[in-house]
């Protein structure tokens, strides 16, 4: 018996992960994958998804999520300084796809604890590009979430974006601020539009307070895709007197028509004129990007 307490037995006929499984079975109660249910035993991965991630991921999903790539959008309007830099944590495939179902339809906001760390490395390579680019500049931008509308927020119960931009401050040190962008007025899904009726579907939604006059912001979502939400809060933001610093978002959306999705994308609108605005009456001129058909 005491040969069996100190392993000697076991080890001639067990590996050390067998091991592992049988203690975590016997001694630990079992627990599930929070993304794709599937039970996870091995107390040792257990306890490094939990430590890294603020809950439990099963190890392929945990190997998934680490080895995303952040990807970058470069907006561009009617002038080559007119930009917005958009960078995301991965495409909109895969496990990503599959938390941010989750999340929005099946009402868990808890996943979004689970994946703000993987919003640091796009939000650090924003603000590394950024300094480089202006070595003075001012770091401590504030966290804006895109808005939802009140009535979608009750039907929901939560705005994603908020739960997203909370945990990613957290992580980062940054102030969020829930108050100064709202969305004012209620819209359609964007899924399935076209472009026109994307550009027109968000036209004035969003009014942002005099309150972020000089204040840099970074704009924080779950998917980038068609920019055209982006554009509209950045456009809100800058003619409050807000600098935009860029945007975080969770997911970026492979483009259609596009042979092959590259880690970085420069894409050129052309919005201020076909809308007729002097963008010269704004801190920073925002495009819109819009190119699912």
């Amino acid at each position: 018996m005491a040969k069996l307490l100190r392993g000697e037995i076991m080890a001639k006929f067990f590996s050390p992960g067998q091991i592992w499984r049988l203690v975590a079975l016997l001694f630990f109660e079992p627990r599930a994958c929070a993304l794709c249910q599937v039970e996870i035993t091995e107390v040792a991965q257990a306890q490094v998804c939990t430590d890294e991630t603020g809950g439990n991921l099963c190890p392929e999903c945990l190997v998934f999520f680490r080895q995303l790539t952040e990807v970058r959008t470069t907006l561009i309007g009617d002038d080559d300084s007119d930009i917005i830099e958009c960078f995301s944590s991965g495409y909109y495939s895969g496990p990503l796809q599959e938390a941010i179902y989750q999340i929005k339809y099946l009402k868990r906001p808890e996943l979004a604890k689970i994946l703000a760390f993987t919003l640091v490395p796009p939000a650090m390579a924003l603000l590394n590009l950024q300094r480089s680019k202006d070595k003075n500049i001012d770091m401590k931008a504030l966290l804006i979430p895109v808005p939802l509308h009140p009535s979608k927020v009750k039907e929901r119960g939560f705005n994603q974006a908020e739960e997203l931009a909370h945990h990613m401050g957290e992580r980062l040190k940054l102030k969020v601020d829930t108050s100064s962008l709202r969305r004012i007025r209620s819209t359609r899904p964007q899924f399935g539009l076209s472009r026109g009726q994307r550009r027109r579907n968000l036209e004035g939604a969003f009014k942002a307070s005099k309150r972020l006059n000089g204040q840099n912001v970074i704009l924080v979502d779950d998917v980038l895709t068609s920019g055209a939400t982006i554009y509209e809060c950045a456009m809100a933001v800058s003619i409050a007197g807000g600098k935009i610093i860029g945007a975080i978002t969770l997911a970026r959306a492979k483009w259609q028509k596009r042979e092959q999705a590259k880690e970085e994308e420069v894409v050129m609108a052309g919005r201020a004129k076909e809308r007729g605005r002097n963008w010269g009456e704004t801190t920073v001129p925002a495009s819109s990007v819009e190119l699912l058909l």
